[in-house]
């Protein structure tokens, strides 16, 4: 590896905080921007994680796709009355409730919830 290398990739990297701090985006640490640099695709959603700061479960796939109605739609939901029987609602919640909502993340919390609306607990499974 040429010696001076590790300094250009190191002054490209502030140069690009210095950039990013200008469009308002707050870097911590450089890796980020070496990573960020290497990403193709970026997904994101508006379940309410951008203006809320909070997930909610909107889909399920569970043997098919189905549509979960967000919590302003109906709050209590039953996975009967969306399609999802007998052996699959079983197996998914017993998968989801082995989240520990008190130390799960975002993601694993919002399907927690999703358990919740339904009247299935976590503790009871």
């Amino acid at each position: 590896m040429p010696e001076g290398l590790p300094l250009a990739v190191m002054i490209s990297l502030a140069f690009s905080i210095g950039a990013m701090l200008k469009d308002d985006c707050d870097v911590k640490k450089l890796a980020s921007c070496e990573i960020m640099g290497g990403a193709n695709n970026i997904c994101s959603d508006k379940t309410g994680t951008l203006t809320n700061n909070k997930m909610e479960v909107v889909r399920v796939y569970a043997g098919k796709d189905v549509k979960v109605p967000v919590v302003g739609e109906r709050p209590k939901i039953s996975f009967h009355d969306l399609g999802i029987h007998g052996e699959i609602a079983h197996h998914l919640s017993i998968g989801i409730s082995c989240n520990i909502p008190d130390r799960c993340g975002p993601t694993d919390l919002a399907m927690v919830q999703m358990l919740g609306r339904a009247d299935i607990s976590c503790e009871e499974l």
